[in-house]
């Protein structure tokens, strides 16, 4: 029992405990290592359980953070319907987890666009584990807002760049060049629009497909 105890303590220490009794952390580590040299037998048995405890603990770990992302997700779904700024507290904290999801990033795209434009950029700014292409095009929907089309041409341009076959940047790439009465620009995004492939077919591509036909 000593053995698993010394363990026990070693992981704990690891993890809570402050750089400065890494010596003890050390001595305890030998002593572990000395009681394993006398019995290998006893040693491969105590490297699998600790193995299977490890993986089981990894399963269960991240069950649990996937749920808690879910119930996350859903409470800032509710929230996003009356106050967006309180949604977004929930849409972080469920954006390490489900940031690869692409339902959760179109409604947390949704969110932050519903934000006040000045709120939404500093949520943009101080969230590390936004979607790239999610936080490009939010950005070029905001700068196009403001009138400000150099900055929302390059975020459009980078979020196409990240994920070439999506049409919304496309889409909003020729609508700002359509405002600012840039013809060529508007041409050659109808272009892209129109020779670019559908991967999965939606009454939104269809209706982009559409537009990009009707200025030819």
């Amino acid at each position: 029992m000593l053995l698993y105890e010394l363990i026990v303590f070693l992981i704990f220490s690891v993890v809570y405990a402050p750089f400065s009794v890494q010596l003890n952390q050390l001595i305890f580590l030998f002593l572990i290592l000395f009681f394993l040299y006398q019995d290998k037998s006893r040693t491969y048995r105590c490297i699998w359980r600790f193995a299977v405890f490890c993986v089981a603990s990894l399963i269960l770990w991240n069950w649990i953070s996937y749920n808690r992302a879910s119930d996350d997700w859903e409470t800032a779904t509710l929230w996003a319907m009356s106050d967006p700024k309180t949604a977004e507290q929930y849409f972080r904290n469920a954006e390490p987890i489900l940031h690869a999801n692409r339902n959760f990033a179109k409604s947390h795209l949704d969110n932050l666009f519903a934000l006040d434009s000045a709120v939404a950029l500093k949520f943009i700014a101080s969230d590390k584990n936004l979607n790239q292409y999610q936080a490009n095009l939010l950005l070029g929907k905001i700068y196009g807002q403001r009138k400000d089309y150099t900055r929302s041409i390059y975020h459009l341009k980078l979020a196409h760049n990240i994920i070439p076959n999506r049409f919304i940047p496309l889409y909003d790439l020729m609508t700002i060049f359509k405002e600012r009465k840039d013809s060529a620009g508007q041409k050659y995004y109808d272009s892209l629009i129109l020779n670019t492939p559908v991967k999965i077919p939606s009454n939104a591509v269809n209706y982009i497909k559409q537009k990009a036909l009707e200025k030819n």
